[in-house]
């Protein structure tokens, strides 16, 4: 297995490996020869990447391959590929936030012919204050349609002291509207914009500096539903906005006025 760590760009390597086999008599070897393995070569993204699709080389025709993807690097779901007549580029319905992947099939055709086409994670999202990124690598979890999978979110004393992330681009969630819903689900969260555990969600159009004000630059969505289902919360806010453009970055702040545990366990969003 080859792992490739990936930073601003694919890194391809292709290490050979074998299978070493003996014979043994007396306990004395007789022969020993070596038969090569075939195997997968693994591309990992530190900080994480969506994928948009796997693009062809003019002209190739590529078969028999599978494409396997995993979030945390130990599931990996599948895909097998065929492209459609006369495109190059194999799009997936829903875009694919991994951390590695790998492709299955005939070496040349890997390697000659096909290649993913992805941006990183924090093009689509970013946390404010997130220095290390610590908080962005947990994202894929938010997203990923498991409610047993919820990240801590911040209380007072903590660094940072919020959770505020900004959605950059509404394509990751197939948002195509001026008026979508944001869901938000998680334990001992309230589904107000002020309180002890307060969630104020807003739009806004693109900055230069990456820069907002929560007071000022963020007009805010409505809050539309309250359920409670066991531990979990289930909290709805609708946005209206006048364009896309105005629509374009959507911010959630999530704060805490007490030290008591709340968890985050899902975020979605969806046109109306």
């Amino acid at each position: 297995m080859v792992v490739a760590f990936i930073n601003d760009k694919i890194l391809s390597t292709n290490l050979p490996e074998t299978f070493t086999a003996r014979i043994i008599s007396n306990n004395i070897t007789i022969w020993t020869g070596g038969l090569p393995i075939a195997k997968p070569k693994i591309e990992y993204y530190p900080e994480f990447a969506v994928l948009t699709g796997i693009k062809k080389l003019n002209g190739s025709n590529p078969s028999d391959l599978w494409f396997y993807y995993s979030a945390n690097g130990i599931e990996y779901d599948r895909k097998y590929l065929q492209w459609k007549h006369g495109s190059n580029v194999y799009s997936f319905e829903v875009l694919k936030i991994i951390e590695s992947y790998y492709f299955s099939g005939n070496a040349c055709n890997v390697i000659c012919h096909v290649s993913p086409v992805w941006m990183p994670l924090n093009y689509y999202i970013t946390i404010v204050n997130d220095n290390d990124n610590s908080i962005l690598r947990s994202v894929p979890y938010l997203l990923d349609h498991d409610l047993s999978s919820c990240i801590d979110l911040p209380v007072p004393g903590d660094s940072p002291s919020m959770f505020w992330i900004r959605i950059k681009e509404l394509s990751l969630f197939n948002v195509t509207s001026v008026k979508f819903k944001v869901h938000i689900k998680g334990e001992g969260i309230e589904c107000q914009r002020a309180g002890q555990k307060s969630i104020q969600v807003g739009t806004s159009a693109p900055t230069n500096n990456g820069q907002c004000s929560v007071d000022s630059d963020i007009a805010f969505c409505k809050h539309v539903s309250h359920t409670t289902n066991g531990t979990l919360t289930y909290c709805d806010v609708e946005c209206v906005c006048m364009d896309l453009l105005k629509c374009s970055n959507v911010q959630i702040v999530m704060q805490s006025a007490n030290r008591d545990p709340w968890k985050l366990c899902e975020l979605d969003l969806n046109n109306v």
